[in-house]
């Protein structure tokens, strides 16, 4: 797919779940950043230097997972394994398509909302290959699924993605308390949303069970500009009375802190919304990656 599966979230599972057993790297493309080549990611790098998901990646890992960057994935691995030599596991963030780079195990994602047997290849859909394609990945999970699913929705889940005998899994969003850009308390009824991403619908109907909710869409690893924040903080000043925050994802927050306290707009309250993966029957999953890594 395009875009909207997951992936990021995923990522971070995958690395939480290994980086103490292996010494762990994330390789990824740094879409829409301003430099190019192979970049060793720092904390104290902008998202526009590397890009929004690597850099949220290295905010959340810290120095316990190495985070590059790298157009040609093929460049990136050298870079790694010649300047951290240490290195046992390399996870590939988005690289389904990257033959030049032969991964040992493929992890393909597939929306609930918008699995490939119901999409098309772009321009009509939003794949980025035939769906045959399937065929090159070790396990498929489908991903965003809602709390409880039918025994017969799952029956035909199963039936219509055609993956054989191979495993397929289902995993959810868990949705953690709002962190606060700056240290206050959350106590609002009204939520102004602003996000930057593929698909902000789940994130959408998380917030409407406890806020009233109107949101401000942009487009996917969107670059906010001044005008952009004035006019978010426009909005909130007159969309609702008291009581009343801004939330943005994990990903926009990384976009989005910098050029606040730059600006010097960082006195509007504005929160973002962690999220971690949830996959049901973690444990056989779990173990099937932890078999996989043991062999390399």
């Amino acid at each position: 797919s395009m875009g909207g599966t997951g992936k990021t979230p995923h990522a971070q599972y995958l690395a939480k779940l290994l980086k103490d057993e292996l010494s762990t790297a994330l390789l990824s493309r740094g879409y829409n950043r301003s430099t190019k080549g192979v970049i060793e990611v720092k904390s104290e790098h902008s998202a526009l230097e590397v890009g929004d998901e690597p850099l949220l990646y290295k905010r959340n890992f810290r120095d316990e997972v190495t985070v590059v960057v790298a157009e040609k994935r093929e460049a990136g691995v050298k870079f790694i394994l010649n300047e951290h030599p240490e290195t046992s596991l390399i996870i590939l963030d988005d690289a389904f398509q990257h033959r030049a780079v032969k991964a040992g195990f493929n992890i393909l994602l597939t929306e609930f909302k918008r699995p490939y047997f119901k999409d098309f290849v772009v321009p009509a859909g939003n794949l980025r290959e035939w769906r045959c394609g399937k065929d090159r990945a070790d396990v498929l999970i489908v991903t965003k699924c809602p709390e409880d699913i039918a025994p017969e929705t799952r029956k035909k889940y199963m039936r219509k993605l055609k993956f054989g005998k191979k495993p397929v899994f289902f995993s959810r969003f868990h949705y953690g308390k709002l962190i606060p850009f700056k240290k206050e308390e959350e106590n609002a009824k009204n939520v102004l949303l602003v996000t930057g991403i593929a698909n902000p619908e789940p994130l959408k109907k998380f917030l409407t069970e406890k806020y009233k909710v109107e949101s401000l869409i942009f487009p996917d690893h969107y670059s906010f500009k001044y005008e952009d924040i004035q006019k978010i903080h426009h909005k909130f000043d007159t969309f609702a009375s008291g009581e009343k925050i801004i939330v943005t994802t994990e990903k926009d927050y990384v976009r989005l802190i910098g050029k606040l306290q730059e600006w010097g707009l960082e006195n509007y309250p504005w929160y973002y919304q962690p999220i971690e993966v949830a996959i049901e029957n973690k444990e056989k999953f779990n173990s099937l990656i932890h078999q996989y890594v043991r062999t390399i």
